[in-house]
């Protein structure tokens, strides 16, 4: 705990408020207008922003939209699918960008030649960008401390400015405690995370 008594903290709170003003905070945004419009604070580092929706309401692709978006304004993303394996959402995130229909990447045979210079045309675009865009193949159903450490082994190496976790149901709670009870403190633990590192 840490406490404060007004009186003593006021005139120097009040000097941090006016640097705020005069040095504003740049919000980190998506550039998709109707969610940066709605976020007050932006993907402000040691936020938790919650994306819920019914089974099949578009969830997955939200976040793929998102986090290209974030990607693109030069922010380092890392997306951990928990839902599909690495190449299903990596399809859809080639189908998102490249606006190839999804069934000829289930299909790949029904790739056409000009499906293959687009894929290549935006590969080489996404190879420039000075930022990153990671994917982690999770194999089996994490718990917190299993992502933390995974995510902390990377940081030396690569620091995310946005982790994005598709999705939270499927990270398993710590032993003997009921998935819908343990959501509350999986999402404390992911916010402090993001908090201590900074995404």
């Amino acid at each position: 705990f840490e406490f404060f008594d007004t009186a003593e903290v006021f005139d120097s709170f009040m000097g941090d408020l006016k640097e705020q003003a005069e040095n504003p905070e740049q919000k980190v945004q998506c550039g998709i207008t109707e969610v940066d419009d709605c976020m007050v604070v932006g993907f402000k580092p040691g936020t938790l922003t919650l994306t819920v929706a019914d089974v099949g309401g578009g969830k997955s692709t939200m976040m793929l939209n998102i986090s290209f978006g974030l990607f693109k304004k030069g922010h380092n993303i890392l997306f951990l699918p928990l839902e599909m394996s690495f190449e299903e959402i990596f399809k859809k995130f080639l189908c998102r960008e490249t606006l190839i229909d999804f069934n000829r990447f289930a299909n790949p045979a029904m790739l056409t030649d000009q499906d293959w210079e687009c894929l290549k045309s935006h590969g080489e675009v996404i190879k420039k960008f000075q930022q990153k865009f990671l994917w982690a193949d999770v194999k089996s159903r994490p718990t917190v401390a299993e992502i933390k450490r995974a995510i902390e082994r990377k940081l030396k190496y690569f620091q995310p400015a946005v982790i994005v976790i598709d999705y939270i149901a499927n990270i398993k709670p710590d032993a003997g405690s009921d998935n819908w009870l343990a959501i509350g403190d999986i999402l404390k633990e992911l916010r402090a995370m993001g908090k201590e590192h900074n995404f």
